[in-house]
């Protein structure tokens, strides 16, 4: 990451991936920072596949949207009896707040996730 001005950033988020867990702007980025904001929180996702998160997890106030660029990655919602797949370029899906979830990587995949408001512990599990 590079300041160019105080209004202006550059950076890689692939390089800067392990910062944050891939988070790269929301509540826990540097309070004078133009990537800190309490409104939304954007992180960059490579995952290979096999990966999976087989612990329900809900938001209890932020809603949820994973944008995929390419691979193919399987959301599961058990309490609504359902899952999807995403597996074609620009494939998205947009959740509420309180919506569990769990995930699996079917291919190798790389996605944009957006979540807001970006608060502090909002992700529980189930």
């Amino acid at each position: 990451m590079e300041n160019i001005s105080p209004q202006i950033i550059i950076g890689n988020c692939e390089a800067e991936k392990d910062n944050h867990r891939g988070w790269i702007i929301g509540h826990f980025m540097d309070k004078g920072s133009l990537l800190h904001s309490d409104d939304l929180e954007v992180k960059w996702s490579k995952h290979l596949k096999g990966e999976k998160k087989l612990e329900l997890a809900k938001n209890i106030q932020a809603k949820t949207l994973f944008i995929l660029f390419n691979g193919e990655f399987r959301f599961y919602f058990p309490n609504e009896n359902t899952d999807v797949v995403l597996s074609k370029e620009g494939d998205y899906i947009l959740y509420d707040a309180g919506v569990a979830h769990s995930w699996e990587v079917l291919e190798d995949c790389c996605a944009i996730n957006i979540r807001w408001p970006s608060i502090a512990g909002d992700q529980q599990t189930v």
